[in-house]
Order: C-alpha cells, then sequence, then structure tokens
C-alpha cells in the first residue's frame, strides 16, 4: 500500500508558481542544471528511492541530498510517498520523480524551457522575460 504525504507544502508550492516568468525560469535552470538534482531525478524516474539509497548509490553527501529533494519536490520535479519497509518492520518515504523530460530553447529572442511531467499531457513552458534583441545597441 501507497499513502501519498503532502508534506504541509502547498502553501510554499502557491509561492513558487507566483513568482515571476523570469524568476521561476531562473529557479528551473538552476534546479534541472545542477548534477546532484540530475542524479536523483535519473535514480527516481527509474524506481522510487528512498534519501538514505539515494546517499550511498548515488554518492550524494548527506544533507545535499536532503536540502536537493526538498527543492525538488517544492517545485513538482519529485513527489513523496509512504511505503512498508519489511526489512526494519516499519514504514519508509520514498521518492519519485515527476519529470519526464526539458528542453531548453532559444526563439524570439526569448529563452524558453519546456518541462514535460509524467502524467500531465501538455508541457510546461516557461520563457525568460528579458529579450536579447536589445543587445548591442
Amino acid at each position: 500500500m501507497i499513502t501519498r504525504t503532502g508534506d504541509g507544502k502547498r502553501d510554499r508550492l502557491k509561492q513558487i508558481h507566483k513568482r515571476s516568468s523570469e524568476e521561476r525560469y531562473l529557479d528551473i535552470i538552476g534546479i534541472l542544471g545542477d548534477e546532484y538534482n540530475l542524479r536523483i531525478l535519473e535514480a527516481a524516474k527509474k524506481e522510487p528511492i528512498a534519501v538514505e539509497r539515494m546517499v550511498r548509490e548515488l554518492n550524494i553527501p548527506v544533507i545535499s541530498c536532503y536540502r536537493r529533494v526538498k527543492e525538488l519536490m517544492e517545485h513538482g520535479f519529485l513527489e513523496a510517498n509512504i511505503i512498508p519497509d519489511e526489512e526494519r518492520q516499519k514504514r519508509k518515504k520514498v521518492f519519485r520523480s515527476n519529470l519526464e523530460s526539458y528542453r531548453i530553447r532559444f526563439a524570439k529572442g526569448q529563452l524558453l524551457t519546456e518541462i514535460r511531467y509524467i502524467n500531465k499531457d501538455a508541457p510546461e513552458i516557461i520563457g525568460s522575460t528579458p529579450t536579447f534583441s536589445t543587445l548591442g545597441q
């Protein structure tokens, strides 16, 4: 049995999504450009994974791993679930990636990030506000 945990993060998630397009764009570029975050997302895409296992198998420091998992959850890239841990006879929290793919492209003077989430039909497209047409003038 899998139980979803909301972790009381809805308000924080709403705050993140209320940010300006440019702020969200910079956040996402920073998150998806981080090597540890990419390792976590790739591992969590294959199967749900606990932080302890991420630390061990992905060779990520414990504090860095917890901080990145929190950040990835706040931005909707990871989802937490509680599952039985038969080995320890208790429950544990595991994380699954919600990110299917992302693409960065340049169009009409803007950098655009296209994010495809698992279980969502339409991609989220976020553009940087500053245009490059004014450069060199």
